[in-house]
Formats: C-alpha cells, structure tokens, sequence
C-alpha cells in the first residue's frame, strides 16, 4: 500500500468546502466527494511515479432526478405509512363499535332461545332464533 498523504488530501478538500466524503482507498488514493445543488463532485488526487501528487482528475454529474426520486419514494413510504396507521385505528375502532351490540345482540338471542324452548315455540322460531345467534358468533369471531 502507498503511503498516505495527508496533505494532499487536506488540499483536496480545501478546494472542494463542504465535501460529504474523504477516503483513503485501496492504493492511497486520495478522493473528495462534493455536492453542491444539484451536482455531484467526485476528485481524485493524481500522482506521479515518485508518489508526489500531480493534479486532481474527476468528475461532475448532474444528481437532479436521483435527489427527485429518492425525495418521491420518501413521500410516498410516507404516505403509505401514515394509510397503515389510519386503516389500523379505523378498525380498532369500528371494532370496538360492533362487537359491543354484537354482544347484545347475541345475549339477547340467548335468552329468546332459553325462553322458546320453555314455551315450545314453532320450529321456525326456534331456526331464525338459531341463525341470529350463528351469524353473531360468526361476526365476532372476525372481529376478535
């Protein structure tokens, strides 16, 4: 591994204020990765055969629609997520608003059922007092 210049780099990073990225690569590279708006800088300091730096090389790229999507996709786990946390307090809720007449209804089915019994009521009584008393465990279980 080449030795390191620090120096070298400190100029780099001189030349390029408010660089977001100094490293030391692999071969003592030393490289400055700038953004400025919309643009994107990334240098390279040069060297010669005697390890003397000898310039920068680099590059520029125009980082617009990158920033843009990345911004989109924020916005939209964004809203995604805020759509999970409202869908999830709307069933909380109507939850909670069903099951407590369902409840009634069903204790109140119950108790017709044990009353027809007693009574002999006709059989389509009895059946309709059954379906009602079916359906409503039915819907709690969904609810629960």
């Amino acid at each position: 591994m080449e030795h390191f210049d620090s120096l070298a780099l400190r100029r780099i990073l001189e030349a390029f204020p408010g660089a977001v990225q100094a490293t030391h690569a692999a071969f003592g590279d030393a490289t400055a990765q700038v953004e400025r708006g919309s643009l994107l800088e990334i240098m390279r300091l040069l060297r010669d055969e005697h390890d003397h730096a000898v310039g920068i090389d680099g590059v520029v790229r125009d980082v617009t629609d990158e920033r843009k999507a990345r911004e989109e996709l924020v916005f939209a786990r964004e809203a995604a997520e805020a759509g999970s946390r409202a869908k999830s307090a709307f069933l909380a809720n109507m939850s909670h608003e069903i099951r407590t007449p369902m409840n009634a209804i069903i204790g109140f089915t119950e108790e017709l059922l044990d009353q027809a019994a007693n009574l002999s009521a006709p059989r389509e009584t009895i059946d309709a007092l059954n379906t009602i008393q079916r359906n409503g465990d039915y819907l709690l279980t969904l609810l629960n």
